[in-house]
């Protein structure tokens, strides 16, 4: 199956029905694909803002405050991907596996899925408006008439970064996050649950 997001060019948005996905290839998918860009992506977006900014600071000052709003970007996306990676995602995935095999559910002791989730979609909204700053700064990444060949790279690099990051964000928000909830409160109605965290 190709898991490629197709963008409508009008609207920006996916064509592809990712809620039609089970919560495995979800998660594996925004891993694979948009976790791993973020890796790949954000250090050379930091090399490039580098020399932009150092060049290019005297005549368009906005580079060096885009160039800020990355370093800060960068730290937040450190930390959520770490958040979902490492406990987060893994949760999830037993929760659906419990779901589907009839066992017996247990609590963990943060006590509703909801608390991290609410956690992690703070980090989102925290990341979205460094997004949104960069994109105002940058004139919706359309580069200044004198631009160098590195302020037109670093431009390109930011637009289809900013892009893949909305989706990113609309595969956890809109359908991975709801579906988790919904999960565990249909275990929490289940016969055989533990409620050992709850009061």
């Amino acid at each position: 199956m190709n898991t490629q997001p197709i963008v409508n060019k009008e609207t920006g948005m996916p064509t592809v029905d990712y809620a039609t996905w089970d919560t495995k290839m979800l998660v594996e998918h925004i891993v694979g694909t948009h976790h791993v860009n973020i890796r790949k992506t954000m250090p050379e977006l930091l090399g490039l803002g580098a020399v932009v900014s150092a060049l290019e600071a005297e005549r368009h000052p906005e580079t060096r405050e885009i160039y800020e709003r990355l370093l800060q970007l960068d730290n937040c996306m450190r930390q959520h991907i770490t958040s979902v990676e490492y406990a987060l995602f893994p949760y999830i995935l037993e929760m659906e596996n419990v779901y589907f095999s009839k066992l017996p559910f247990v609590a963990p002791a943060f006590g509703r899925v909801e608390k991290p989730i609410r956690i992690i979609e703070n980090e989102h909204n925290r990341c979205a408006d460094l997004l949104k700053d960069i994109r105002m700064l940058s004139a919706e990444f359309v580069a200044p008439l004198d631009a160098s060949a590195e302020h037109l790279q670093w431009y390109a690099l930011l637009r289809a970064f900013d892009a893949d990051m909305r989706l990113h964000y609309h595969l956890e928000c809109n359908i991975l996050f709801p579906r988790a909830i919904a999960q565990e409160t249909a275990l929490l109605e289940r016969k055989g649950f533990t409620s050992i965290w709850f009061g």
